[in-house]
């Protein structure tokens, strides 16, 4: 119902038109039920790109970086890449 809704708006209305109305849909039951979707759908995915990527590391015996991509967001995008996992590959894990 809820990506129905969306593609509807998209299709029939002008981006100027989605930007007079985009306040008043974020205040609505619908609007928040797509904002709870979008954040539902990108815990789901950050919960996968971890599990990948401290498999890949366990795998390698690195257990102590592991420990360290865990606490630091810095290390832990620098390992994603090392081991080629971009945000735009997450949808094939």
């Amino acid at each position: 119902m809820q990506a129905m809704l969306y593609l509807f708006a998209t299709k029939f209305l002008a981006k100027d038109q989605l930007k007079d109305i985009k306040e008043e849909i974020s205040m609505m039951v619908l609007g928040q039920m797509l904002v709870d979707d979008g954040i539902q759908r990108g815990m789901q995915k950050g919960v996968t790109l971890f599990a990948t990527l401290t498999k890949k590391m366990l795998q390698d015996g690195r257990v102590e970086e592991l420990g360290r991509a865990a606490e630091d967001n810095e290390i832990r995008e620098q390992l994603c890449k090392e081991y080629g996992l971009l945000e735009t590959d997450i949808d094939r894990l």
